[in-house]
């Protein structure tokens, strides 16, 4: 297995030296030699000079590419990436020069991957060659992930040195990322990755938009959603000991925002439809209640309320089956799933009640149609969840949005 540990790298000459020796030295049992590619933004403080000199120690193993500025870590990476594939490098990993990756996990996610090579398009994508590179995959094996991310909200994994704010808001941020994407992984921020060469080519090929932070998640998106297996490993991710971290929460607010646009606001088209879906249903139901109850009067109170409802939660089942949550490969209208959604549904009235006189009790809320209004929106978000991420199941979305 021929490994690349690469680096995007703007003033980290107080830690790129130490980083170099440590990856370059790391030992694996099935005799792996790993090369290290930095790519370096015109670093100012000479982070670039010092890998020059620390290449005459590391001949052909040691690698630079310099940059005429600071041109982002995404743009960084796709570089080092298309370098890495006309190499010959069959996994590649992706790593923090600040030290706060531990590179002692290296070899531990690299026993991880699919280690076999590969011949054509693993994923959704053919094999579309990005720049003109040309692939050399001979064999179809899959032992392994096809590509390892190094998490830190898996059991193990962790952030020590934070401060409890930025835990609370670094897990916020992933879960939210996750909930948007529709991606399985519980760390879709973090920088440490390893890829198997054949992801990568797929994901060049399809083309990645993203040159700054949001690079890692627009990646782990695409290649979940081309079908390739990914896996997590814990790490102990620490704090930078030299140097001042780029990561801020206005990097990190804009990366969420941006994970709506990789998705094609999937995730708000359908809290829309849902909504509206909800409206249609809740008329059906007054309609329902009316004319049974009201105006034939062929119903008793509980007996027409009852119909009513299971009537307008059916209709919101189908519209939402064959609207809302379409997927790619369709599953069609069952039996399990109008029983799971009623299911729903019901909780979901629980949940409105709950809201409701707890709003009333606490006093919170005086008013009463404010704090059912209160209890419509809480209802209404958990009922969109439980019909998303289990009624209709955790599909892989369309690349494009719904429209």
């Amino acid at each position: 297995m021929k490994l690349l540990v690469v680096s995007g790298t703007y003033n980290e000459s107080g830690n790129i030296g130490e980083m170099i020796d440590t990856v370059l030295s790391l030992q694996f049992d099935d005799g792996t030699e790993v090369h290290y590619l930095v790519v370096d933004d015109n670093s100012p403080d000479g982070t670039a000079k010092i890998v020059e000199q620390k290449a005459e120690a590391y001949p052909k193993r040691l690698h630079l590419i310099k940059r005429s500025g600071k041109l982002g870590l995404g743009s960084a990476y796709k570089e080092a990436f298309q370098w890495a594939l006309s190499q010959g490098y069959e996994a590649i990993c992706q790593i923090d020069a600040d030290l706060s990756h531990d590179p002692a996990c290296i070899p531990k996610m690299l026993s991880l991957l699919n280690f076999h090579s590969f011949q054509g398009s693993h994923g959704s994508h053919g094999s579309k060659e990005p720049n003109g590179l040309k692939p050399e995959h001979t064999e179809v094996v899959n032992r392994g992930a096809d590509f390892v991310i190094g998490s830190r909200y898996v059991h193990g994994g962790g952030a020590a040195d934070w401060r409890r704010d930025r835990k609370f808001l670094s897990l916020c941020g992933a879960f939210y990322a996750r909930l948007v994407m529709g991606v399985e992984f519980k760390d879709v921020t973090g920088g440490f990755n390893m890829w198997r060469d054949y992801v990568l080519w797929d994901l060049l090929a399809r083309g990645i938009q993203a040159n700054g932070f949001f690079f890692q998640l627009e990646c782990k998106y695409y290649a979940y959603n081309m079908n390739y297996q990914g896996t997590e490993f814990p790490i102990q991710f620490a704090e930078r000991k030299r140097g001042v971290s780029k990561m801020n929460r206005k990097i990190l607010f804009e990366a969420l925002f941006l994970a709506h646009r990789v998705t094609g606001f999937t995730f708000v088209k359908q809290l829309l439809r849902f909504g509206c879906t909800g409206l249609l249903g809740t008329l059906t139901n007054f309609i329902l209640f009316y004319l049974t109850i009201i105006h034939w009067q062929v119903l008793g109170l509980n007996a027409g309320a009852v119909l009513a409802f299971l009537l307008s939660a059916s209709q919101n089942y189908i519209v939402n089956s064959l609207w809302t949550f379409r997927t790619v490969g369709g599953g069609g209208l069952t039996v399990s799933k109008w029983l799971k959604f009623l299911a729903s549904a019901l909780f979901g009235l629980g949940i409105n009640l709950a809201v409701l006189n707890a709003l009333l009790y606490a006093e919170w809320v005086t008013d009463k149609l404010l704090a059912q209004c209160f209890g419509v929106l809480a209802t209404m978000s958990v009922n969109f969840l439980i019909s998303k991420y289990y009624v209709f199941g955790k599909q892989r979305e369309k690349e494009v949005g719904l429209l």
